[in-house]
């Protein structure tokens, strides 16, 4: 999964990201706008995007605390699933 393609995943998901407004690799999920259903959501898109299935073990605040810490969940399990 590309940057591009990572990042227009989660802006559909950030209601109070501006258009216009870079997305940080730091910023906070949470502030926002990204709440448990968008979460689940955003991870449904993620895992057809990028052919992964993310463990139960990761579903976890930490995981969708920051684009950063979810990239690199996502990054691991591609890596696993490669192997």
């Amino acid at each position: 999964m590309t940057n591009d393609q990572f990042e227009n995943l989660l802006r559909a998901r950030l209601p109070y990201l501006p258009a216009d407004q870079p997305l940080r690799d730091d910023a906070n999920l949470t502030q926002l706008g990204l709440d448990s259903m968008q979460a689940m959501e955003l991870l449904f898109d993620i895992e057809e995007e990028a052919g992964i299935t993310v463990p139960d073990s990761a579903m976890n605040a930490e995981t969708f605390a920051t684009p950063s810490s979810l990239r690199a969940v996502v990054d691991q399990q591609a890596a696993e699933e490669a192997a």
